[in-house]
């Protein structure tokens, strides 16, 4: 079975752009309601993959404010997390889960 490939320019979004613009605060609450419970996850995962399941989840919520600033405007694209602000979540995860396997300096 051949991969089905979409172009965005190639299909007319312009209709339905309003009614995706309606769909997206209702979407996003939803979203925003999931990942804040699912921070009870981190307490549940091995003391060392912590940072991870925080970095995943604080990069999801970095692309829920894409979407909501974005819009309709999504139709046209992808969302991406604002590079800085990602990089600044893997640092600082990537700095907590070093900090748990060196050991404590004296």
């Amino acid at each position: 079975m051949d991969a089905l490939v979409l172009y965005p320019q190639a299909i007319p979004w312009t209709h339905s752009s309003s009614a995706f613009a309606a769909l997206l605060p209702e979407q996003l609450a939803l979203v925003r309601a999931a990942l804040t419970a699912s921070y009870d996850l981190v307490e549940r995962v091995a003391a060392a993959g912590r940072p991870l399941v925080r970095a995943l989840l604080t990069l999801q919520e970095l692309r829920a404010g894409t979407v909501e600033r974005k819009g309709a405007a999504l139709l046209g694209g992808g969302t991406r997390p604002p590079l800085v602000a990602a990089l600044g979540v893997l640092a600082r995860e990537y700095r907590a889960a070093r900090s748990r396997r060196l050991p404590a300096r004296v």
